[in-house]
């Protein structure tokens, strides 16, 4: 009796060894039970510490969040300027605008510490956080009285929102900083030369030793910034390394490699040929003393603590970016940005109070 392959073309072949139609069964289960534990992997490193719900008292309401994934969702309208500030900065004299860049990027490396050594050591945000004046924090978006109600509470079970609202704050604080930085570009040169800074102030600016009005792009392996994916500040992004000979990063406006071999990751910088070889586990990438990967000092546009890797295992690595400038990497090797567990997806934000709708 002849066996006929339903969807298959009758040919003259013969059909395919009973061994080698093994062979194939035994390689596809392979590659799936590799698939099933890759995502596992991934999904361990990119999972939070335990976590509590979040009972935020916010004004004269209570909003429940059972996990914090409904906390960034509810945060991520939050990152943009709103328009009445916008309107403000755009009243500002260039000196102006020059001395509040300055204050952010100080702001920036303050929040940046704090999370970093979240990050690398594990410790409590909840006491981290202690240390940082709530005064710094923005009126905009209620900001304030956000980080004001996440410091009320002493439970540690509250730090994955703690990292996300620090994330997100820190998101709101790059895209204040680009609104300064194309009002500065918009009214050129001319401007300012009109409007002379007091020369004390010009001899001690921060801002001239750094790339904050810095526009330049430069290209790897052919690619542009344009060409790459701005990670989210703060947030844990998985990156896949399978099946490429490199991946390219660029750390601000410098190219990097982040190549996989048999015995470790190694990040590569593109135009000096230095390599560093990643340790399993978390790396911290950047100019300060401290980091496990310390980048060429003449580097300006690197912050000193840039990035976190995690390399999960030789193919796949989770970064986070700290940076005052920015870390891009192709958007088709980007594999999850903290998973949401299926117990999650079944919860939803639910606010009570005086006024809340369910």
């Amino acid at each position: 009796m002849e066996t006929t392959v339903v969807g298959a073309e009758r040919s003259g072949q013969s059909s395919p060894r009973p061994e080698v139609a093994a062979a194939g069964r035994r390689l596809l289960s392979d590659l799936g039970a590799f698939s099933i534990a890759l995502g596992r992997q991934v999904s361990e490193a990119l999972r939070p510490r335990r976590q509590s719900v979040l009972m935020l008292n916010y004004g004269e309401h209570v909003l429940r969040f059972p996990t914090h994934h409904e906390f960034d969702f509810a945060l991520s309208t939050r990152i943009e300027p709103p328009a009445q500030r916008i309107a403000e900065l755009e009243q500002l004299t260039l000196f102006e605008l020059r001395r509040m860049a300055t204050d952010i990027r100080k702001l920036e490396n303050r929040f940046s510490d704090v999370l970093a050594a979240a990050l690398e050591r594990g410790r409590s945000l909840r006491k981290l956080m202690v240390q940082l004046d709530l005064k710094s924090f923005s009126n905009d978006h209620d900001w304030r009285s956000i980080f004001a109600a996440l410091a009320a509470s002493d439970d540690d079970g509250h730090d994955p929102y703690r990292q996300v609202a620090l994330a997100k704050y820190m998101q709101y604080l790059r895209n204040r900083q680009a609104v300064i930085q194309h009002i500065y570009a918009a009214r050129g040169s001319e401007q300012d030369r009109q409007e002379p800074a007091p020369a004390e102030a010009v001899a001690n600016a921060p801002l001239n030793e750094t790339a904050i009005f810095d526009f330049t792009q430069i290209e790897i392996g052919g690619e542009t910034a344009q060409d790459l994916w701005l990670l989210p500040r703060g947030e844990s992004i998985g990156v896949t390394l399978a099946g490429v000979e490199h991946v390219d990063v660029m750390l601000a406006t410098y190219g990097f490699r982040l190549v996989p071999q048999a015995d470790a990751v190694y990040l590569v910088d593109a135009e000096g040929g230095t390599e560093y070889r990643l340790l399993r586990g978390r790396n911290a990438v950047g100019r300060g003393q401290g980091c496990d990967v310390l980048v060429d000092h003449g580097y300006r546009e690197i912050s000193r603590k840039h990035l976190i890797i995690d390399c999960v295992d030789e193919f796949t690595a989770v970064l986070t970016d700290l940076s005052s400038h920015g870390t891009r990497v192709p958007a088709s090797r980007v594999i999850g940005a903290r998973p949401t567990e299926p117990e999650a997806l079944e919860m939803t934000m639910v606010g009570v109070g005086p006024g809340t709708s369910h």
